[in-house]
């Protein structure tokens, strides 16, 4: 496709352990950035080009050196993940004078084992971006891009590059449990819907690892544990619609950034899901990226059938908005 040929696209090589689990969803696949660790506490099925293992059953990195006089090995550090949340997000935009409102509400599903404490949405730069909840703390933080480690960076809908994220911390009252949500996170962004990144953490009641932990740790164990303890590993990512489209993008690039986010919702991992709807919007935007100027129309998004979802209805709508603001919607 024309449109395909803006993209492009790194995936880092890294070891990765499979975790197969189950929840309300079904049977889902995890990724893990270390060898995991073994069920039974055998030490002898360690991997030795390693010193950091995952622990599924703990929910915690465990941290196993190898003593150069016995050949054995020694449990130094027992690190909590904060990855045992099942996040799912719904949101809602309203256009404004000066840009756009996002009103986001996060859930936790019944199969979570932890509470979700921080949660957050990548974005492109802005000028006017600001947050605002009742008891969450909110504040916009720029820095470099960054990329998924692991299969999911070759789906990720980044026709728009990304320059920093915005995020939400609980500080007073109760953290997100298991079956719950919380509403009121608002974005005010002069940017347009587009699909970006959310990452999510919990809370844990085990001991976090310390700047003096990390640094007692032999230099190439430290780089390891950090890499385990770093956003793209240690939270849960899931794609959502948020401020994403800066002035000056072309209609290519915003329909790109739709294309491949819906591909990835409809086809990836355990947001596989069937939507007729969305498989329509996805035939629309793929003929457009293959005709010279081609484009999707109002007249398009009016006649695409079987939309049953809030979440599909949302999609259509972000896309509506997405394309007006950059004058390609007719």
């Amino acid at each position: 496709m024309k449109a395909m040929s803006r993209l492009s696209v790194l995936v880092p090589c890294v070891w990765t352990s499979l975790i197969l689990g189950a929840s309300a969803l079904g049977t889902h696949v995890e990724i893990s950035p270390v060898p995991l660790w073994p069920a039974d506490g055998d030490l002898a099925k360690l991997d030795a080009s390693h010193s950091v293992f995952y622990s599924p059953a703990t929910n915690e990195y465990v941290v196993a050196l190898l003593e150069p006089a016995s050949g054995e090995r020694t449990v130094r550090l027992r690190v909590a993940s904060h990855r045992a949340i099942d996040v799912s997000f719904r949101w809602q935009i309203t256009e404004t004078t000066n840009g756009y409102t996002y009103h986001y509400i996060v859930s936790n599903g019944p199969s979570a084992r932890q509470q979700i404490h921080q949660w957050s949405v990548e974005s492109a730069d802005s000028t006017i971006t600001s947050v605002a909840h009742n008891t969450w703390a909110g504040k916009v933080i720029v820095s470099p891009g960054r990329m998924l480690n692991g299969v999911e960076v070759a789906a990720r809908p980044q026709a728009v590059k990304l320059q920093g994220r915005i995020q939400f911390t609980n500080l007073k009252g109760a953290d997100i449990a298991a079956g719950q949500a919380a509403s009121g996170f608002m974005i005010d962004s002069d940017l347009a819907p587009g699909f970006v990144w959310a990452h999510a953490r919990g809370s844990s009641n085990k001991p976090d690892a310390t700047v003096q932990d990390i640094a007692a740790l032999p230099p190439q164990v430290a780089q390891e544990l950090n890499m385990c303890l770093s956003e793209q590993w240690d939270s849960r990512a899931i794609q959502v619609i948020g401020p994403a489209i800066p002035k000056g993008v072309s209609v290519v690039e915003v329909e790109l950034n739709y294309l491949l986010g819906i591909q990835h919702m409809l086809g990836h991992g355990s947001h596989r899901r069937e939507s007729p709807a969305l498989e329509q919007l996805v035939t629309l935007l793929k003929n457009a990226s293959e005709t010279e100027g081609g484009m999707v129309s109002t007249r398009d998004l009016g006649n695409i059938e079987k939309i049953t979802s809030s979440e599909e209805h949302s999609i259509v709508n972000a896309l509506k908005i997405a394309l007006k603001s950059v004058n390609g919607l007719s």
